[in-house]
């Protein structure tokens, strides 16, 4: 993912999250990820990266939602070729509240998928 793209995904989640605060319950939260790509000094920005991700989504999800458990963890393993992640959310949101913020965002989600999807497809035909 390009910077600028990355950029773009972050903003619109925490516009998304921002939208639904008022209707979304977030029950349990478990993020895990072992960051390793052929280049150490790539994997170490990404841990940095991903930790600053954290700094900025832990405190607006404490103060938005009411979250009972959560946990992130993040680490680098420098001799792998491959970054490993689990993710887990056990939420509940109000069905027509849900359908209208995805209308509202659709085309933006949309070109997202569309842009990820092409990326994955280009790396698959290598």
């Amino acid at each position: 993912m390009r910077e600028i793209e990355l950029e773009q995904a972050i903003d619109l989640l925490f516009t998304l999250l921002g939208e639904a605060s008022d209707s979304l319950r977030i029950s349990k939260l478990r993020v895990r990820v072992l960051f390793g790509t052929d280049d150490a000094a790539k994997t170490g920005l990404y841990l940095g990266y991903f930790s600053t991700l954290c700094g900025m989504v832990t405190p607006f999800l404490e103060n938005t939602f009411d979250m009972k458990d959560y946990h992130v963890s993040a680490d680098a393993d420098f001799d792998a070729d491959h970054t490993e992640w689990a993710f887990t959310v056990f939420c509940s949101i109000r069905p027509l509240r849900l359908a209208l913020i995805l209308l509202r965002h659709g085309k933006k989600l949309y070109r997202m998928y569309k842009n990820l999807t092409k990326k994955e497809e280009a790396i698959e035909n290598e």
